[in-house]
C-alpha cells in the first residue's frame, strides 16, 4: 500500500512514483494506491508524475494495481485520464485492499 498525504501535489505526485518505481523495482507487483487522505490538490497539475505511474504500472501484466480515493477532484482526474480509468477504483483503503485480493493469484 502506497499512500499519499493530504496535500496533492507535484512534489507528492512525484514522491509516490519514486516509490512505487522503487518497490517495482525490489519485486512487487501488486499494488492500492492510497488517495484517501487528499482533500485538494495544490497544484493544478500534478498530472504528469501520475500519467507516468498509471503507465508503468499498466505497462506490466503482471501488476495488480486498486486505487483507492474519495476527492471529488480526483475522481474526476482519474476518470478523464485513459490510463487511470482502467483502474480498479475504491472508495475505502480497505475496500481497495479487499479488490486487490480478491484477483486470482497465478502459479
Amino acid at each position: 500500500m502506497v499512500s499519499v498525504p493530504a496535500a496533492l501535489d507535484d512534489g507528492a505526485a512525484r514522491r509516490l512514483e519514486d516509490r512505487v518505481n522503487v518497490a517495482m523495482a525490489d519485486g512487487y507487483r501488486d499494488f492500492v494506491l492510497d488517495f484517501t487522505a487528499v482533500r485538494g490538490c495544490r497544484d493544478r497539475r500534478p498530472t504528469a508524475a501520475l500519467s507516468r505511474i498509471a503507465h508503468r504500472l499498466m505497462g506490466h501484466d503482471d501488476c495488480a494495481v486498486v486505487v483507492a480515493a474519495r476527492h471529488i477532484d480526483l475522481l474526476t482526474f482519474f476518470d478523464s485520464v485513459p490510463s487511470w480509468s482502467r483502474l480498479p477504483l475504491a472508495l475505502e483503503r480497505d475496500e481497495a485492499l479487499a479488490l486487490l485480493l480478491e484477483r486470482p493469484v497465478e502459479a
